[in-house]
């Protein structure tokens, strides 16, 4: 998938910044759909889009898991050390931290996660 993302962000002229925030945001996003939407019962489909419009450039990312929102899940306070730290849950505020302009849908019983950047960054 980074490959594909660098490759298609190349073709598209889109900055060395904005393609490595694009492929970490990717990356959580899909790696919690693999681990917090699996269904032993069923494979999951997950499917990338990478597109540009003007000065912007999208990344979605749509899956045919429960209906989740990562963009509006409630942050966890940040703990005042590494003991009192838990593992995990940090990719949630990453992807909002990296990428405050993207959006969520659910269309068709699907997720669509729309990641969203100036081409420049």
């Amino acid at each position: 998938m980074s490959e594909w993302i660098a490759r298609r962000c190349d073709s598209l002229g889109v900055s060395t910044t904005v393609r490595e925030n694009l492929d970490v945001c990717a990356n959580e996003a899909v790696a919690n759909v693999i681990f917090h939407a699996a269904d032993a019962l069923r494979d999951r489909e997950i499917a990338l889009v990478l597109d540009r419009d003007g000065s912007d450039v999208m990344l979605e990312i749509t899956d045919d898991g429960a209906p989740f929102d990562p963009l509006s899940t409630d942050s966890r306070a940040t703990a005042t050390s590494l003991d009192d730290a838990p593992v995990g849950g940090l990719g949630l505020p990453l992807i909002r931290g990296l990428l405050p302009r993207s959006r969520y849908a659910r269309i068709d019983a699907r997720n669509v996660l729309t990641l969203v950047s100036a081409v420049e960054g």
